[in-house]
C-alpha cells in the first residue's frame, strides 16, 4: 500500500477489525479469509492468539517514564496505558436479528476479564463505531 509506514520501530499501529467489506457481519461469508491478511498487513506476531480465536480483538499495555497522571504534582513516575481494541465487525448479528449484539459472548467475555484484571493507570477504548455524528 503506496504511502503506509512500513518501519514499525518507529512507531506501533494498532486495528481490530478488518472492514469485511464495509457492511460486515457475522454472517459474511469470507471474514476468517479476510483476517488472518488484516493481522500480516500489521506485522501481527505469528504466534498471536489473534490468528486462532473468532475475531480481530485486541489489548496492549504500554508503560515507561511519564509524568503522573494527577495534575497536581509533577513527579515523574512509571505509568502504564491499556488499550482495548474491539471488533465490532466479527460477531455483529445481522441487521434484523434479535437481540442485537456487536460482540458476540467471547469477546464479551474476554473484555470483561481483561478490565477485571487491569493493573494499569489509563485504559483507552476502541472500536470502528463513529461517535457524535449528527443527522445519521
Amino acid at each position: 500500500m503506496d504511502g503506509y509506514p512500513r518501519n514499525h520501530s518507529l512507531s506501533n499501529v494498532l486495528c481490530a477489525a478488518a472492514d469485511n467489506c464495509n457492511d460486515g457481519d457475522s454472517t459474511h461469508s469470507m471474514k476468517d479469509e479476510v483476517k488472518p491478511l488484516l493481522l500480516d498487513f500489521l506485522d501481527e506476531a505469528p504466534d498471536s492468539p489473534r490468528y486462532t480465536r473468532g475475531g480481530a480483538y485486541a489489548t496492549y499495555t504500554f508503560g515507561g517514564t511519564a509524568a503522573s497522571l494527577s495534575s497536581s504534582t509533577t513527579d515523574a513516575k512509571t505509568a502504564s496505558v491499556r488499550v482495548i481494541l474491539l471488533d465490532n465487525r466479527y460477531f455483529t448479528t445481522a441487521r434484523g436479528v434479535e437481540p442485537a449484539d456487536l460482540l458476540g459472548d467471547e469477546q464479551w467475555q474476554w473484555l470483561r476479564r481483561t478490565l477485571e484484571e487491569n493493573t494499569s493507570d489509563l485504559v483507552i477504548i476502541g472500536s470502528g463505531i463513529q461517535m457524535g455524528m449528527q443527522g445519521r
